[in-house]
């Protein structure tokens, strides 16, 4: 493989796993970092969906905390 083909590759696997984050996160994760998206509608989804894929790190680490958070609550 060549050093482009490579990157392709490493750019396909990063927006893959973002595209998966942010759709679990759209439709399920969203509540428990943001009480307020409760009931949120599918307009509001699809404007965090793309944000949410290009940073799906930092996502998962708001999910985590953020689950982590309500779980201390009493």
């Amino acid at each position: 493989m060549s050093p482009a083909e490579i990157v392709v590759a490493l750019t396909m696997a990063y927006l893959g796993l973002g595209a998966l984050v942010a759709t679990l996160f759209s439709l399920r994760w969203v509540a428990g970092v943001d009480p307020t998206a409760r009931g949120a509608d599918w307009g509001f989804r699809a404007i965090i969906w793309p944000g949410a894929m290009m940073l799906w790190p930092l996502v998962l680490a708001w999910v985590r905390r953020g689950s982590a958070a309500s779980e201390a609550r009493p």
